[in-house]
């Protein structure tokens, strides 16, 4: 990877994307030659909220859009129902848990048994973030576990 740029955007929810996609923006705005280098990379490596940024930066939408849709007061964004504190504690107790299982593993297994939306409607409501469904032809890179393994 000599010579390329990557830009790495990490997790955070949804006040990850709002607050990833306004640092973004708040670049734009002090410093545009700075701003053209990170949303230029060759690479763009996301993970969780990061990887939904990562995927509207590649998809083509203007930053200044991005940036006005974490304002609207409407939005398909749904409340996940979770308490950020109760799977804080749930994570915590995989990493900690002895046995022959690595810590991604346990953390995988506990995602797997957690409750959450169903899946048709989490996948409208990502869908919704991009204005296209093809992947892009930029380098655009996407963190996941398999929860049996482990592996990234």
């Amino acid at each position: 990877m000599a010579g390329k740029r990557a830009l790495v955007l990490a997790g955070g929810g949804l006040a990850g994307i709002a607050w990833e996609t306004g640092l973004l923006r708040g670049v734009t705005e002090q410093s545009p030659a700075a701003a053209r280098r990170l949303l230029d990379s060759d690479v763009l490596v996301g993970t969780s909220a990061g990887s939904a940024v990562a995927a509207q930066i590649s998809s083509g939408r203007r930053l200044e859009e991005l940036f006005d849709l974490q304002l609207a007061e409407t939005s398909a964004e749904i409340d996940p129902g979770v308490d950020i504190d109760a799977i804080t504690e749930l994570f915590l107790q995989a990493l900690r848990a002895p046995g022959e299982q690595g810590p991604l593993q346990r953390i995988g297994a506990v995602a797997l048994a957690t409750r959450t939306v169903p899946e048709p409607v989490r996948r409208t409501v990502i869908a919704e973030r991009l204005p296209v469904h093809d992947w892009p032809d930029r380098d655009l890179r996407i963190t996941a576990i398999d929860t049996a393994t482990g592996e990234l």
